[in-house]
């Protein structure tokens, strides 16, 4: 009745009618019935407050006792648009015992997993020596064509000083038909494929390297994530083996690197890299899989 009265315009002139009819109580006037509903309401809500500040402070007390997450390495955009770890994540001694993730392995493939034609039918193809190959070639054309500043329509015809015709179809097949296996590769990294470990090609080499995979089918074991004419990063350089740590997204000290090119070995060592000389798959399989904790092929 009350809120009534004053809700619906009810005026002072009304309650004091009101307050004349026998037995009802004296009605409060409006001013006073504002401070009563006023001190009601501050009740209310120091009531309110109190029920909320002790479940704030319960809150951050659980929040307080709770164990606090390592906060992420910040990510950063790379070649490809990928987005990876920042340099900052990517140093440190060998941890490959301590991480909880599958090993990687960064494989280089020519003369490390497949035999090269470069140096013996590429110039037997050109009735050349390699010697002579070396001294009639252009000195940047093949660099070039490795790190994809030119297509191979540009190479082969600035392959040689001279400027003679190249027959591109006929120096592609010399080259696919010598793509082979070296001795013991296939099974290891079959063996290693299996056992979980994520394999990378990490390789200087030009668009032929498609030639490779149609023909031996790389692909069924590891990825071709870190070829030269795609990346445009060639080993030894430094920031080819930090965009390979970006690009798979792993510490440098997680890294496992095999290569037959002892001046890669040495640059993949001095940034804190887990790098293997390769000689033969024979001296390379148990040193691998001791650093891996892999199991031995059997």
């Amino acid at each position: 009745a009350e809120s009534r009265g004053v809700g619906s315009g009810g005026n002072e002139a009304s309650l004091s009618r009101r307050e004349q009819e026998p037995g009802r109580l004296p009605a409060v006037l409006p001013s006073a019935r504002r401070r009563l509903m006023s001190a009601r309401q501050r009740g209310r809500a120091a009531d309110v407050l109190s029920t909320c500040t002790a479940r704030s402070s319960a809150s951050k007390a659980e929040v307080r006792s709770a164990p606090r997450r390592p906060r992420p390495a910040p990510l950063q955009p790379s070649r490809g648009g990928m987005r990876r770890r920042s340099p900052a994540a990517l140093s440190g001694g060998s941890n490959l015992a301590g991480s909880a993730e599958r090993p990687v392995v960064l494989f280089d493939v020519m003369e490390t997993l497949v035999a090269d034609p470069f140096y013996e039918h590429f110039p037997r193809h050109f009735g050349l020596s390699f010697q002579e190959l070396l001294q009639q070639k252009h000195p940047t054309s093949w660099l070039d064509f490795e790190h994809g500043r030119i297509e191979e329509e540009e190479f082969l015809r600035t392959l040689f000083l001279d400027q003679r015709e190249v027959d591109g179809e006929a120096l592609r097949k010399c080259m696919s038909d010598n793509y082979e296996w070296l001795p013991g590769c296939e099974d290891l990294l079959r063996h290693l494929h299996a056992e979980g470990c994520e394999l990378h090609a990490f390789s200087n080499y030009p668009v032929w390297y498609t030639m490779i995979e149609d023909k031996l089918q790389l692909s069924r074991y590891l990825e071709w994530s870190l070829v030269s004419a795609n990346t445009g990063h060639r080993k030894p350089a430094s920031e080819s083996f930090l965009h390979a740590a970006r690009t798979v997204g792993r510490p440098l000290n997680e890294l496992v690197f095999v290569d037959d090119s002892m001046a890669n070995i040495e640059a993949a060592r001095a940034l804190g890299i887990n790098a293997i000389h390769f000689t033969d798959s024979k001296s390379l399989t148990p040193q691998l899989c001791e650093l891996l904790s892999v199991k031995p092929p059997q």
